[in-house]
């Protein structure tokens, strides 16, 4: 990938990651106070305007599809490499073993 292109895909992937986050604050914005209305008056009737249940459904399919556009098209300019831990996990499953069995040998003993 050359120069160019990586800026080029650095500057869709954080233009779609704001989207995403202006999506999601917009988000919370509507939904937050109806929510804590709704829970705050429990068994009365709800009376929720439609353009508002309209919003909030815009906005998550806006939020979802940019997220999925995101992940699905543009490479992660970071370019993070995978790292291995199986190595490190061995290695600590066998201490924790030897620390077992050392602990069961001290308490045999101990009964004796």
């Amino acid at each position: 990938m050359n120069e160019k292109a990586k800026i080029k895909s650095g500057l869709l992937y954080a233009s779609l990651l704001l989207g995403q986050t202006m999506a999601a604050l917009f988000l919370f914005w509507r939904a937050f106070p109806i929510f804590s209305w709704l829970v705050t008056h429990l068994g009365e009737r709800q009376n929720l305007v439609f353009g508002e249940q309209i919003e909030i459904a815009l906005s998550a399919l806006l939020l979802h599809g940019l997220y999925w556009a995101r992940l699905r098209w543009v490479a992660d300019p970071r370019a993070a490499k995978e790292v291995d831990a199986t190595p490190v996990l061995h290695r600590e499953r066998a201490r924790i073993e030897a620390a077992s069995r050392a602990r069961c040998l001290s308490t045999s003993r101990r009964r004796r």
